[in-house]
């Protein structure tokens, strides 16, 4: 969780952007499963917490709505396989993290274009 909340206290550097994130976690979240995965105020830690229960709910529930995320989400097959090779029993906390660094950069890109 920790590794989580730095990326997105050093990427998301005001409300609008946290904001955008949000939407975009969403948006992503139920085109793959028909969840929420964050309310629209959550805090950057609440972000986090959430994202966790939600993978983790997913992963014992619903594998394959799983990885329609990250193929949504465009979370690369080898990007996961590398960072789980380095953290094999830190899964859901891998896969929240790679899913914000995603999320973040879109919404970087989006703001920056």
């Amino acid at each position: 969780m920790e590794r989580s909340v730095t990326l997105l206290n050093t990427e998301l550097n005001n409300k609008a952007l946290l904001e955008q994130l949000i939407l975009q976690l969403n948006k992503d979240f139920y085109r793959a499963a028909q969840i929420e995965a964050v309310s629209s105020d959550a805090s950057i830690f609440e972000i986090v917490s959430n994202l966790e229960k939600q993978i983790k709910f997913l992963v014992e529930q619903f594998p394959s709505k799983l990885s329609t995320l990250l193929y949504i989400i465009d979370v690369s097959e080898n990007e996961v396989q590398n960072a789980l090779k380095e953290n094999p029993d830190q899964m859901i906390e891998v896969l929240v993290y790679l899913i914000l660094k995603r999320e973040c950069l879109k919404v970087y890109f989006r703001n920056k274009l």
